[in-house]
């Protein structure tokens, strides 16, 4: 997951460039930036499928602001879990492995 929580943060961090230069230039969302972020999100949805809150995430078109494409990856970035996160979860989950086999030599 750490691979699609960096893409989710490459796509916040082209929203927030452009919508710093929201002068005279400001562009509307390229259709490359919206496709990244619903495959990003598509990826995510399958990837946690219980979370509510993601699963309320659309990215469907008209898509006409930066805003939400930013809006749907942070929820994608949030509702991922951390590399820290997983990595605690399979050391809890050797340790209740290990706590459940019997003890060799025992009474």
């Amino acid at each position: 997951m750490s691979a699609l929580r960096q893409q989710a943060l490459g796509v916040i961090n082209v929203c927030k460039t452009a919508l710093a230069g929201r002068g005279k230039d400001r562009h509307p969302v390229d259709n490359e930036t919206i496709a990244i972020a619903q495959a990003i999100l598509a990826q995510a949805k399958s990837e946690v499928p219980n979370d509510g809150v993601l699963a309320a995430v659309s990215l469907k078109p008209p898509i006409n602001y930066w805003t939400i494409v930013q809006s749907a990856t942070e929820t994608v970035v949030s509702s991922l879990p951390s590399d820290e996160a997983i990595s605690l979860a399979k050391t809890i989950e050797a340790a209740r492995k290990r706590a459940q086999k019997p003890l060799l030599g025992g009474s």
